[in-house]
C-alpha cells in the first residue's frame, strides 16, 4: 500500500494475493467486517494481520482516519491488525497536526533511520548487489573504494539517494562495457540527479581551510 492509495480500496487490491476469500458483491473494497472477520481467523492461528504503508508523508486526511479506524479492530485481547506506517521526515509533521491527534496517540513505537556513514555505505552496496545476484558465485564487488566513497558524499548517506546515484553508475559502467564502477561514474551520475551534495571546489576548500582562526582570510597577497 503507498500514500497515493484510498484507504478503502487497499485491502480489496491485496486480499486475493493473501489467501482472502473476497464476496463477488464487493465492487472495490473488502468492508470492516470482512476485515475483521479474517483478523478473528489469524489470531486464532497466531498469525497476525500486520498492513504496510508506504509513503505516509503523502496520506490524505482522509486516508489517515481510515487508518486509525482500522487500528480499532480488536478484541478483548489483542488487536486485529497491526499497522506499520512508513514515510520520510515529513510524517513527523504531519502527524503532529492536532487534527490528527487521535491517530498520533494510537502509535506505539516509533523509530528513525538515520543516514548512513561513509564507512557503511561500501557494505549496503555489496548487500543489495548480493541480493540481486544470481548466485553465491557472483562478484558483487563492483563499486571500488573511490567509488563507494564519492557516493557516499554526493548521496549524504540518505539510502534512497545511495540507491538511485547506484543505479545509473552501474547502467553507465554497462554502457562501456566495464565491470568495475569508479569515481568517475559516480561525478557522472550526481551531475544528474537532482537533490545531490555538490562537493566544492578543490580552491573553495582551501580558502575555508585557510579561513580558520589564527590564520589570514586568504593566502594569496596582492600588490
Amino acid at each position: 500500500m503507498t500514500g497515493q492509495q484510498p484507504c478503502h480500496q487497499v485491502p480489496r487490491q491485496h486480499a486475493p494475493g493473501r489467501g482472502t476469500p473476497v464476496a463477488p458483491h464487493f465492487a472495490g473494497y473488502l468492508g470492516r467486517d470482512e476485515l475483521r472477520a479474517e483478523g478473528l481467523r489469524r489470531s486464532v492461528s497466531a498469525r497476525p494481520v500486520i498492513g504496510c504503508v508506504d509513503e505516509g508523508q503523502s496520506l490524505p486526511r482522509a486516508t489517515l482516519e481510515g487508518l486509525r479506524l482500522l487500528s480499532n479492530l480488536e478484541t478483548e485481547k489483542r488487536k486485529l491488525i497491526q499497522i506499520v506506517l512508513f514515510g520520510q521526515p515529513e510524517l513527523d509533521a504531519l502527524l503532529a497536526r492536532p487534527q490528527i491527534r487521535q491517530l498520533m496517540q494510537r502509535i506505539t513505537f516509533s523509530g528513525y533511520l538515520g543516514t548512513l556513514s561513509a564507512e557503511r555505505v561500501p557494505a549496503y552496496l555489496e548487500h543489495r548487489l548480493a541480493i540481486a545476484a544470481q548466485d553465491g558465485f557472483t562478484d558483487v564487488k563492483v563499486f571500488d573504494a573511490n567509488a563507494a566513497r564519492a557516493l557516499a558524499r554526493y548521496s549524504g548517506g540518505v539510502p534512497r539517494l545511495v540507491n538511485v546515484l547506484a543505479h545509473k553508475c552501474l547502467m553507465l559502467a554497462f554502457g562501456e562495457g566495464v565491470h568495475r564502477v569508479n569515481a568517475l561514474h559516480v561525478r557522472l551520475a550526481a551531475a544528474d540527479t537532482p537533490g545531490v551534495r555538490r562537493s566544492p571546489s578543490w580552491w573553495k576548500r582551501l580558502r575555508a581551510a585557510w579561513r580558520k582562526p589564527g590564520r589570514p582570510a586568504s593566502p594569496i597577497a596582492l600588490d
